[in-house]
């Protein structure tokens, strides 16, 4: 056998082609399933009982089983219908494991498909042998939307359910979804209509460590491997976000941040900021406890004692939180957002300041403190350059 590189997270049972094996190439056949099995990435190996003309019981299988358990690996039987008229299927009734787990105490065993159609065979062997467990794949076929499905093949499914209240032990019982033959994410609804709410985490995802128990080890080591890439993968964003802006056209203010700590989120394309954020282009200084800056784009989200200054202009608005868009050119301050200036101070819940045309559009409860007085208004436009009120209403 070929050492393979797997994609991250993806491991494998051997499959067994009982067809192929004979007297003369037996050792070398066991010897190649020793040295695939001192790999982390083989997790259990796979007999296709049905397809091949030969019982879970025959001689042939004996070394393999003696082999799983010599590396504490499970396995897998494929059990009851096939997929094509060749099949036999006296070869995949499931009542045969039972005679196999009695033999074999310490090897776990799996009915792979719910030895469909024979369930409650299946289910009688699980219950009785405490090695033997059941997945839940290849139950349904197709494309389908789950809804339709769940309700039209409700006789079916209820041979499920009726079998699985009789177990009586939902740690018996493993998802499976013999993809690609079906949409997973429908096949996962159908599944979830035929077990307890309660059982969910146990049959979707611990059950299967608890089988396959080198795949929490091999899972630990693949998070490792994919923590690694993400971190080159996040220099290589940075590097290219860095040559993109040495790109921006040149009409385009220059953009710094300094924060006390950032970080860059490959997911969004920001850098991440916290404590004393500035955020400064050659006209406009915008400061905050957080912010998310966009060095690209030239987007900034901040919150936190937000303020967004203009010092030529002489204005500073302060707020609760900032949206700021160069394409727009426009600061959008939420949060009891306040403007003021020596002879006017405006408060409202929110300003759209656009720094092009030095107009600000205060809307929601909005209040102008001038010459002793405070008026009351829905939305005023206010004159950052000539200093004052041009609508008010």
């Amino acid at each position: 056998m070929e050492k393979k590189n797997f994609r991250l997270f993806l491991a494998q049972c051997l499959g067994i082609n009982t067809l192929a094996i004979n007297k003369e190439n037996l050792k070398d056949t066991l010897d190649s399933f020793k040295q695939k099995l001192e790999e982390n990435s083989t997790v259990g190996l796979k007999i296709y009982t049905g397809y091949q003309p030969y019982l879970a019981t025959d001689k042939k299988y004996r070394d393999f089983y003696k082999l799983a358990q010599k590396y504490d690996v499970p396995v897998v039987f494929h059990m009851g219908d096939t997929a094509n008229s060749m099949g036999k299927l006296k070869y995949s009734q499931p009542l045969i494991i039972d005679e196999v787990a009695v033999d074999f105490p310490k090897v776990k065993f799996v009915i792979a498909h719910c030895g469909t159609p024979w369930v409650a065979d299946a289910v009688e062997v699980v219950a009785k042998n405490k090695n033997v467990y059941m997945d839940l794949s290849g139950l349904m076929e197709g494309k389908f939307k789950a809804k339709k499905q769940i309700k039209e093949f409700k006789p079916y499914l209820n041979i499920f359910r009726t079998w699985f209240n009789y177990l009586h032990d939902y740690q018996k019982l493993m998802y499976g979804s013999d993809w690609p033959l079906v949409n997973m994410k429908e096949y996962i609804k159908v599944i979830q209509s035929i077990i307890p709410k309660k059982a969910y985490d146990d049959v979707f995802y611990h059950n299967a460590l608890k089988v396959f128990d080198r795949l929490p080890e091999y899972l630990k080591k693949q998070e490792k491997k994919f923590m690694i890439k993400l971190k080159l993968l996040m220099k290589s964003m940075f590097l290219v976000c860095v040559l993109m802006l040495s790109m921006v056209g040149v009409s385009s203010a220059s953009v710094s941040v300094t924060s006390d700590s950032k970080y860059f989120d490959i997911s969004s394309g920001c850098f991440a900021l916290e404590g004393n954020v500035l955020v400064k282009t050659d006209t406009r200084t915008i400061g905050a406890d957080k912010a998310r800056v966009n060095l690209v784009t030239k987007e900034v989200w901040a919150n936190g004692n937000v303020y967004v200054e203009e010092p030529q202009e002489e204005i500073k608005f302060k707020g609760g939180s900032v949206y700021a868009s160069d394409e727009l050119k426009t600061a959008i301050i939420k949060g009891n957002a306040i403007l003021e200036r020596p002879d006017i101070t405006i408060q409202a819940e929110k300003c759209s300041f656009n720094w092009r045309t030095k107009i600000a559009e205060f809307s929601g409860l909005v209040e102008v403190h001038q010459d002793g007085k405070t008026n009351v208004y829905d939305v005023i436009q206010y004159d950052v350059i000539n200093n004052k009120i041009i609508d008010a209403k």
